[in-house]
């Protein structure tokens, strides 16, 4: 049992709402896989978009870690009765974005960052925190404005959630690392300026705006995500006695952000990123990005839920850690096989796409055993967590 304020309690809450979404997701991309199978079974009888579900499930998940960072970044001066109110209305926001659209997010990201602008002091964190909130929202919006197109889903992914995922990872290693202060000051403004330069080149890269464009984003795209792993390395390397697991899996989380770089560095060529669209290829690069953000994000549950608890001991242990690394890693890797394999035989034969997926069926049989090492690693994770969460007692400050 442990005592906690309105706000401590709150903040479990919403770690509660981001373990029950990872379950819902690594379910619905289970059915997802099944159902694209050539093969008739009861999962390819379902008439519901899985996939369409899943992509909502996988935005839905993301902001709320992403508002959750926000809130641990004023957590002692945050208003308990007006949080209160936002958690529920977010709740309700989460079941219609999951049924019908997730641009409904934007009304409760609005109320959860409009708030943190009358605070009297914001550190540097916040700031950023607050840069990349609204960059959701833009991003949000122009999916409706342009109908989700293959640039606006970058721009949402590569530069609005990278720059979230900076923040609240930055705000972490000045918990748990021995880097200096101002270190950490300067290095969220020059990585967040960097994953913002990268990803719009990388958004942009359908277009070719001057000769050698792709030449000039590759040095770029590399310069910036480099820079990024240069950073997290060494707070990595001069961390303190933090036992929460948070570290690792942010040191999991900056080996898909150079995996995000080395797809940029392809897509950013004209030619190549028209051969990607509609293969495997061009889901890989969103889901690199998904899949660091949700790392990003079980590192922050983790440590909340560690300095909430007032105990330096882990929350989850080491074997989710390395089923969904692992999982995830081999089945985008299968991914990234899959989608050289479809370019190959639909663009160079030109094989008919019925042919193409009956071929691809093994491929994707090994995708959907990697999904279930995924789907073990969350239910494990979760169960840590629910073994590991205390009863909480309100007990207010005097």
């Amino acid at each position: 049992m442990i005592r906690l304020t309105s706000t401590g309690k709150l903040v479990y809450t919403l770690l509660n709402q981001i373990v029950l979404l990872l379950l819902l997701l690594v379910g619905g991309l289970l059915l997802t896989e099944l159902q694209a199978l050539p093969i008739p079974s009861i999962v390819s009888d379902i008439p519901i978009q899985l996939k369409l579900i899943t992509t909502r499930l996988f935005d839905v998940l993301i902001l709320t870690g992403c508002i959750t960072g926000g809130v641990m970044m004023c957590y002692e001066t945050v208003d308990a009765q007006y949080l209160k109110w936002a958690l529920w209305l977010w709740t309700v926001l989460i079941i219609f974005s999951i049924a019908v659209s997730s641009t409904l997010l934007i009304i409760g990201l609005l109320v959860f960052v409009g708030p943190t602008y009358i605070q009297s002091e914001r550190s540097r964190f916040l700031t950023i925190w607050q840069v990349g909130i609204l960059l959701c929202i833009l991003g949000l919006i122009l999916q409706v404005m342009f109908d989700n197109t293959t640039s606006v889903a970058l721009f949402l992914t590569h530069v609005a959630y990278g720059v979230v995922a900076v923040s609240i990872t930055f705000w972490l290693i000045s918990r748990w690392s021995h880097v200096h202060h101002s270190w950490v000051n300067d290095g969220i403004i020059s990585v967040s300026g960097g994953v913002i330069l990268a990803g719009l080149l990388i958004s942009a890269s359908q277009i070719e705006l001057f000769p050698f464009y792709g030449v000039v984003a590759d040095i770029i795209i590399l310069t910036c995500y480099t820079m990024l792993g240069g950073h997290h390395y060494r707070a990595l390397r001069d961390r303190t006695n933090d036992m929460s697991l948070s570290p690792h899996w942010i040191a999991l989380g900056t080996v898909f952000w150079l995996g995000v770089g080395f797809m940029g560095v392809m897509s950013s060529q004209v030619g190549i990123h028209d051969v990607m669209q509609g293969t495997q290829l061009a889901d890989v690069q969103l889901d690199l990005v998904y899949w660091l953000m949700i790392f990003i994000i079980l590192g922050l549950v983790n440590y909340i839920a560690t300095y909430l608890r007032g105990e330096n001991r882990r929350v989850t242990g080491y074997m989710p850690l390395w089923l969904i690394g692992f999982g995830v890693g081999l089945m985008l890797i299968i991914g990234l096989c899959t989608g050289v394999v479809e370019i190959y035989l639909n663009v160079l034969i030109q094989l008919d796409s019925e042919i193409i997926r009956v071929l691809l069926i093994p491929l994707d049989i090994t995708s959907i055993i990697c999904q279930l090492g995924v789907t073990l690693g969350v239910i494990i994770y979760a169960l840590g967590y629910v073994a590991r969460r205390p009863k909480i007692v309100v007990a207010e400050l005097a």
